[in-house]
């Protein structure tokens, strides 16, 4: 028997990525979003695109591919942002990777003024049981607040579940909340879930973990 690479080149529509098959997360990509990255490169042409827990850097290659203006990915694991880095060379595209708490960097481009045209929050699963699910909803409240509050105006939100605990009424519920304590007004205008290869049954609701919603985000105005 022939031992296994650790890396494969997989492709993607115009994306060429270097998945890890033995330490990566999943089957070292996460496939669910495949339509999700070809529905936002549509977006994103001239604009300026932020990937908050962007793992090996799919949504934000795909962005520059499409002719974003500039990509910036965020994460805490570096052996994903390593291959992330590889990522983008391996596309010939140009994205600023970085090192940091999401949390810590949406706070800080909130206290000088900084925006971003597209905004991607796709994080890691957050309730993996009953007793994690209302730790969940304040974090996605909490990362949702701040991830709005950076959306140019008019700029596009696309934000992420993939808990199967938290349920899709749930989350647009958490979206609504966010949304008033940021001063800002949603308007969704697509709202998906996992590509058709990852089918769920009726009788496994949870089995359709992933929500993603595509969303404008306008500055509240207060009526007189």
């Amino acid at each position: 028997a022939y031992p296994s690479p650790d890396f494969i080149e997989i492709r993607e529509n115009l994306l060429r990525m270097k998945v890890n098959l033995k330490t990566g997360h999943k089957t070292g990509f996460f496939l669910d979003q495949r339509e999700n990255r070809f529905t936002l490169s549509q977006y994103c042409h001239g604009k300026e695109v932020l990937d908050c827990f962007c793992y090996t850097g799919g949504f934000a290659i795909s962005a520059m591919l499409a002719g974003a203006k500039s990509a910036s990915a965020i994460d805490l694991d570096e052996k994903a942002l390593e291959t992330a880095l590889e990522n983008a060379r391996l596309n010939s595209v140009n994205v600023t990777f970085q090192h940091v708490n999401v949390f810590d960097h949406l706070r800080m481009m909130i206290s000088k003024g900084m925006r971003s045209d597209i905004v991607i929050l796709d994080p890691a699963k957050l309730a993996g049981c009953t007793e994690e699910i209302k730790r969940a909803h304040r974090t996605y409240g909490d990362i949702n607040r701040l991830g709005m509050q950076v959306v140019s105006p008019g700029g596009i939100l696309l934000t992420c579940s993939c808990s199967g605990l938290v349920s899709e009424r749930d989350f647009l519920s958490i979206l609504t909340r966010s949304a008033a304590e940021a001063g800002v007004v949603l308007q969704i205008f697509k709202l998906t879930g996992a590509s058709p290869d990852h089918p769920f049954s009726t009788i496994f609701p949870e089995g359709r973990y992933l929500k993603a919603v595509f969303a404008r985000v306008f500055p509240y105005t207060k009526k007189e």
